[in-house]
Parts: structure tokens; sequence; C-alpha cells
């Protein structure tokens, strides 16, 4: 990529808005959620996210590889490129592909242990002309674009995981019920009595700490921090209470006779995307000790003007 090449991007850049903003504002258009790791594994090295070889040409971006893990049945994407890996972050650009540009193709992938509703697939590039209008932002901000993405896709993530645990208490309550051993409802012996009170402690911290991250973002206040201590925290009670309502629940929560085992593939992923559950750990610890801070964003995210 040659910083300020050969391409109106003043007067072209925005056209894209015209046709694709307004669609996903009306809900035509639901989020697209990418997370590679052919090379690196972690969201937060966007350079390990690209596999791409990408060149410019007048005012088009062209590009040849392949990308994993997305929802590869829609028609819009946002895809982060470089040509130029020395520059690390610092040297990648995000750009709408639409399905339609020559050169794209896609295919989907089987198998997930988890979440198999969600479509995840393989998209490639093969020569894929791009115009300098699509481009998302300016050049290398490709990084900054990511990461305040990440922070939408992490709250939704810890939210999600919430609901998730709820469901599992509520199975494992009723299930606690319904069973009876040595004469008596298996609800009445102590280490299930601990396992429920330990799944409702952490859906009311979670929850909290959900509430407080959208708080902020209702506030047009970045919350990087806290989104991510939410989902941190939220996905991993979200595995322990699947784990233990299928011990709740027994051989029968070995089977899919009951949902908790969907419960417990649907929750394994959620410590996995948008950041692993260590990479959380480790950025919560750069925040107390001061290595870590959060610079302003030159587009923050505005405040909701909804009811207060």
């Amino acid at each position: 990529m040659v910083p300020g090449g050969p391409y109106r991007a003043v007067t072209a850049r925005v056209s894209p808005a015209r046709w694709w903003r307004p669609q996903c504002i009306g809900g035509i258009l639901r989020r697209v959620s990418r997370t590679l790791e052919l090379t690196v594994g972690l969201m937060l090295l966007v350079i390990g996210l690209i596999v791409l070889s990408s060149t410019w040409i007048g005012e088009w971006f062209a590009a040849h590889g392949f990308d994993t893990d997305l929802l590869a049945w829609w028609p819009l994407f946002l895809v982060f490129a470089t040509v130029d890996r020395s520059l690390g972050h610092k040297g990648i650009t995000a750009f709408i592909v639409e399905r339609a540009f020559p050169g794209f193709s896609s295919d989907s992938l089987h198998g997930k242990l988890g979440v198999r509703a969600g479509n995840t697939g393989i998209l490639y590039f093969s020569d894929c002309e791009v115009p300098v209008a699509n481009r998302v932002g300016e050049e290398g901000e490709g990084f900054t674009i990511a990461m305040s993405a990440i922070d939408q896709g992490r709250y939704t993530v810890a939210a999600g995981s919430v609901g998730l645990a709820v469901a599992c208490l509520d199975a494992s309550v009723k299930y606690a019920h319904e069973r009876k051993a040595f004469g008596e409802e298996i609800g009445r012996h102590q280490l299930v009595k601990q396992m429920l009170a330990r799944m409702q402690q952490g859906i009311e911290a979670g929850r909290l700490l959900v509430w407080k991250a959208g708080w902020l973002k209702n506030q047009g206040l970045r919350s990087t921090r806290e989104t991510g201590l939410a989902k941190w925290f939220c996905t991993d009670h979200a595995v322990q209470c699947a784990m233990d309502a299928i011990q709740i629940h027994g051989a029968y929560g070995y089977s899919d006779e009951y949902p908790v085992e969907r419960y417990l593939r649907n929750s394994k992923g959620s410590v996995i995307y948008e950041g692993t559950s260590q990479i959380h750990t480790l950025m919560q610890a750069d925040y107390l000790l001061g290595y870590r801070t959060d610079k302003p964003l030159r587009m923050p995210q505005p405040a909701w003007e909804g009811e207060s």
C-alpha cells in the first residue's frame, strides 16, 4: 500500500454508505462477525488476522488470498488488509467488500462444536478489486476500527452469556425438583444446592457488569475495560454453569434428551472468540498496573439520545 496513493478518496469514500448504511440501521443487514485464527489465534493482533496480499491500482484495491470463520452467505463483509506487514497494526486498513465483486467467492464450514445456527464459512479473494470508495476510515486506521468493533462484539457476547447461564439455572432448578434420590428431591442435597447457588451468584454479578458497560456506552463513553471485564467474567461463568447443569442432570445431562449438553457446547466458544479468557486476564492486569490505557477515538461512539 502506498500512503496517499493515486486514488480519489475524499469525494468517493462516502458513496457506499448511501445504500448499505440504511439497510444496516433498518435491520435488513445484521452484524457480521469475523475471527481469523490462521496465524496467531488472537483477534487483538490484527496483523495475524490478515492472509491477503494486496495492491493499489488507481482507484481500486486488488486482493487475493483467503479468509476464514465468517458468515459466508452475507452480502457485505468488513475486511482488513495490508501490503506491508513490517508496519504491524499501523499498516492495517479496513474495507467493505461486496459479494457481487468479481474475484470474490465463499463456502461454508461445518463440524463446529456449538453455535451451529450461525453460518461459519471461508472467503476467497482471487484478484478481487475493491473500489477506494469502499474504504472505511483512513489508511492505517483498520486496527482502531477493529478494536472499536470488538468492544461491541464483546458486549453482546457478555450479555448472551448471562442469558445462557440463566437457562442453565432454570433447567437445573426444574430438574432438581423432578429428580428424586434416596427418597427426596436432589435439590435437598447440599452439594446440589451449592451448584445452584453459585450459578445465581455469578448471574447477578455478571448482569451488573453488563449493565455497567451498557450504561457507559449509552453515555457515549469508551468502555473497553468494562466491556472486557464483563465478557471475561460472564463467559467463564456460563461455561461453569453449563458444566454444573450437566452434573446436576447426571447421566441425562450427558445426552441430548435434555438441553444442558447444548448449553455447554454453545458456551465454550464464548471463552475463545472476541478475545480468549487468557487475553482478558492479561488485559485487566495491565489496566491495574498502568501498563495499558485507552486512547481517545477519532470518531467516538455518540451518546444514546433515547429515554434516560
